[in-house]
């Protein structure tokens, strides 16, 4: 069982880090209106707050598990990689995400209405299951690269965070 919640809390943790490269990007598909505009700033792609987020998660992270320079170097290298490479599918994600919204909201109902909003969903859920496919990659690849002692400073970070491990013993942390 501590195997078990230990390898989720390692997931949470690292995906966070995974999780970022794309997860500010994605706020600004919530942020829509529904006519197109965006209630924040972040909705005009602001690299330069993205970049803050993505490196202050990082650099959280690296100093939680007290990461040597080599590692703090390649976990930044490895996200920036990630970050770049995932870059349109982000992109086509919040897209797609905008279009479903403002499909959704329309007054129309009728069968072919339905159907297309059911294939647009599935269109976003095969997206958004390749952006996981990568999160889960990059997150083996940070574990790697973490020493046994790194592992364990994660997890007494969990066991301070009662809402995270009761969510991580329950299932619902992933």
């Amino acid at each position: 069982m501590k195997i078990k919640i230990w390898h989720k809390l390692a997931l949470t943790s690292v995906s966070s880090i995974a999780a970022c490269a794309s997860g500010a990007a994605l706020i600004s598909a919530w942020a829509d209106d529904g006519q197109g505009k965006a209630d924040t700033a972040l909705e005009q792609a602001d690299p330069e707050f993205q970049e803050a987020i993505v490196k202050h998660i990082i650099k959280r992270f690296c100093t939680r598990i007290d990461a040597t320079a080599a590692q703090k170097k390649e976990i930044t290298a490895l996200v920036e990689k990630r970050r770049e490479a995932n870059s349109s599918e982000r992109a086509a994600l919040r897209a797609g995400l905008k279009d479903f919204m403002h499909a959704a909201g329309s007054l129309e109902n009728s069968p072919e209405s339905d159907k297309s909003l059911r294939d647009k969903a599935a269109s976003l859920r095969v997206m958004h299951e390749k952006l996981m496919d990568d999160r889960l990659e990059t997150f083996l690849k940070i574990r790697a690269m973490l020493t046994s002692e790194q592992k364990e400073n994660l997890k007494k970070f969990a066991q301070h965070r009662p809402r995270l491990t009761k969510a991580i013993e329950s299932g619902t942390a992933l």
